[in-house]
């Protein structure tokens, strides 16, 4: 007859690790996912979007991170 092992009781214990600092850049053009998420007006200089927050007329022409 074969029979299985019980596991043994799984015991707590601290590990102390260290990740290497690493940086992530991307360059990614971000006009396109904001206007289909509604937000035409703000790239579209006679929509004139800003009314309600600046005296002078603008526009935003592109969006990066």
């Amino acid at each position: 007859m074969v029979t299985e092992k019980q596991p043994e009781r799984e015991k707590l214990c601290r590990v102390d690790m260290s990740i290497p600092k690493f940086d992530i850049k991307a360059d990614l053009q971000l006009k396109d996912a904001l206007m289909v998420m509604g937000m035409h007006r703000a790239f579209d200089i006679e929509a004139d979007g800003f009314r309600d927050m600046a005296d002078v007329r603008f526009f935003i022409s592109s969006f990066q991170w």
